[in-house]
């Protein structure tokens, strides 16, 4: 017996069903509202069945897990690794390292990447100024299976810088805030913030960003004191410049040159 003439069994047994039980309820008494409902019901269940016969199982579980109906690709902590060093703004990684990732994810199979290497082609796109294309590779990270917490986290942070490129800037601020809501212990997104509400209390009259800004730069100092740049001590000063409060504008302005603000 062929498929269609499978499914066409199914179908009629199906139709049979739904009439049958649509005519025994009346028959019974019941109200026509809750005969519509249970016939709804046996629909919607019907339909599931009809579904799976008509793709087949395998393909069933392909689409829960990959287009290959295989395991689902998770990153290796080792290339998790790999890929937060290669998304961090201030990265220690050699230039030959970096070629090497990025060409391992340029090149991997589609239907065997992972969140990991979507992180790293975004990245790159940034790096590129391809910020459409960076916010299209973070996106597809995302509707993968995450690997960890904080290569999700990343993948949210990379959208929001996207979109603050894109010049998207309440977008941007509200997707470093659900990367903050998914690792609360991860300092990107509070630098960028910081960043952030420094560019808008420059270009606004809202001297109160002033303070959302310190307060976001102030948590990711403390959370990473290791991950501030010259640049970000250098927009600490201005911002204790802006507030009046010279001397803690002096100190930061002291570190920015110490490290070297470009």
């Amino acid at each position: 017996m062929s498929p269609e003439q499978k499914l066409l069994i199914v179908f009629s047994a199906v139709f049979v069903l739904c009439a049958g039980t649509s005519f025994w309820l009346s028959k019974k008494g019941f109200s026509e509202k809750l005969v519509t409902r249970c016939v709804t019901l046996l629909v919607a269940c019907c339909s599931c069945i009809i579904i799976i016969a008509a793709a087949g199982p395998e393909r069933i579980e392909s689409l829960i897990f990959n287009k290959d109906g295989g395991t689902i690709n998770l990153a290796t902590p080792e290339e998790q690794n790999e890929s937060l060093e290669y998304a961090d703004k201030k990265t220690k990684l050699p230039l030959e390292k970096l070629e090497e990732i990025t060409r391992k994810a340029e090149t991997q199979p589609v239907n065997q990447r992972t969140d990991a290497d979507y992180l790293v082609l975004a990245m790159e796109a940034h790096r590129n100024d391809r910020h459409e294309k960076a916010l299209q590779y973070a996106y597809t990270g995302l509707s993968m299976p995450p690997s960890s917490i904080k290569i999700i986290a990343s993948l949210f942070n990379r959208v929001a810088s996207a979109y603050g490129s894109m010049g998207f800037t309440d977008k941007s601020i509200d997707y470093y805030k659900r990367a903050i809501t998914i690792e609360p212990d991860f300092s990107w997104p509070y630098f960028n913030l910081g960043k952030t509400y420094y560019g808008l209390a420059k270009t606004s009259a809202n001297p109160d960003f002033f303070d959302d800004a310190l307060a976001f730069y102030e948590k990711a100092i403390d959370l990473d004191p290791d991950d501030v740049s010259g640049d970000d001590f250098f927009t600490l000063g201005s911002i204790y410049q802006e507030k009046g409060n010279m001397n803690r504008a002096e100190e930061y302005f002291t570190k920015a040159a110490e490290i070297g603000a470009k």
